[in-house]
């Protein structure tokens, strides 16, 4: 396991370092599509993508504020910002340019059904690496059955476009150092499965300051993803370019209709701010249950407290006909 984190800490975490003035523009658009993603290639030409987690706002802070500490050890270090977002890779391929909507669309419908927002993460501690005198550093995250389970989905939802054969002009950069390329190209199964070593890269500094880092108490943290997406890869494995996120739908499982637009509709008007019928995050109390009905304020709940006595309870019949009407609908 220590040659794996060593091994992918070189290859991925230090482009920062070496590579900081080469990778010169990046997206902002935060939600253009693959047909947008300005990869200047023919559709047969290979390309080099990261499918990774974004993390939330607790392991933002927590990541700043030790790049901080980082970069006053190391002033040559690099801030974390948009060519050094921190995130945690799941899965890096080679695919197809014409492919790239496929393994986005179908991408998409593993995260429907997945949720990978609702993955609850810890960071367990720092690591590092040196690496041409400074060392490499990172936060640590617990290897869960669910983040596990999550990165195999991703490898399987992705592996029917993958390929071999990707050369330095799959990148957005050309590397400065070949061994990127073969690590994208081995990534499965070298980095992945039983290899997988998810991690959140902080910055560099020197050996010593980060030993003294180690060695100090660390209160793990829990964070989660605010979303997923897929970036070009740069020089020396760094995600460079977002090229697609996913959005995802809301009410995804039910069918479409008017009860759905209409559900829709009223989010949408009490959470917007200058709409008439906005709502303050603090007022915004209420409870369904799962029909969409107001249900009753106490335990157990109708449906359970109707199947142990229908006869005691007149009240839920008259809230809800289709129960004393045996289950028939509305």
């Amino acid at each position: 396991m220590k040659r794996n984190i060593l091994t992918f800490l070189l290859v991925f975490a230090f482009a920062s370092v070496l590579m900081q003035q080469a990778i010169a523009q990046v997206s902002t658009n935060q939600t253009s599509g693959a047909q947008e993603s300005a990869v200047q290639s023919s559709d047969d030409n290979l390309i080099a993508i990261d499918v990774l987690l974004e993390p939330n706002q607790a392991m933002l802070d927590k990541a700043n504020a030790s790049n901080a500490r980082l970069r006053g050890n190391y002033s040559a270090g690099y801030a974390l910002d948009a060519t050094h977002a921190p995130h945690v890779t799941m899965l890096q391929r080679y695919v197809r340019v014409k492919d790239l909507d496929a393994v986005t669309a179908a991408l998409a419908s593993l995260f429907a059904t997945e949720r990978p927002t609702e993955l609850q993460l810890t960071a367990k501690g720092y690591e590092y690496t040196v690496w041409s005198g400074v060392a490499v550093t990172i936060f640590v995250v617990e290897r869960t059955p669910e983040l596990i389970r999550l990165q195999q989905k991703v490898n399987d939802t992705v592996a029917p476009f993958s390929v071999s054969g990707g050369t330095s002009a799959a990148f957005i950069d050309t590397p400065s150092n070949s061994e990127i390329v073969g690590y994208v190209e081995h990534f499965v199964p070298k980095s992945s499965g039983e290899h997988y070593f998810p991690h959140v890269t902080l910055g560099v500094a020197h050996e010593d300051f980060v030993k003294q880092l180690k060695a100090a108490p660390f209160e793990a943290f829990a964070f989660a993803p605010k979303g997923v997406a897929v970036y070009q890869l740069g020089n020396f494995g760094t995600a460079s370019k977002k090229l697609w996120e996913y959005q995802p739908q809301p009410l995804a499982s039910w069918n479409d209709g008017a009860a759905k637009q209409s559900i829709v509709d009223f989010v949408k008007r009490v959470t917007t701010e200058g709409s008439p019928d906005f709502v303050p995050v603090p007022e915004r109390i209420a409870t369904f249950d799962n029909d969409g009905r107001a249900p009753v304020a106490r335990e157990p709940t109708c449906p359970s407290a109707f199947i142990a006595n229908p006869t005691r309870c007149p009240r839920l019949c008259y809230l809800s006909p289709c129960i004393a009407n045996q289950g028939e609908s509305p």
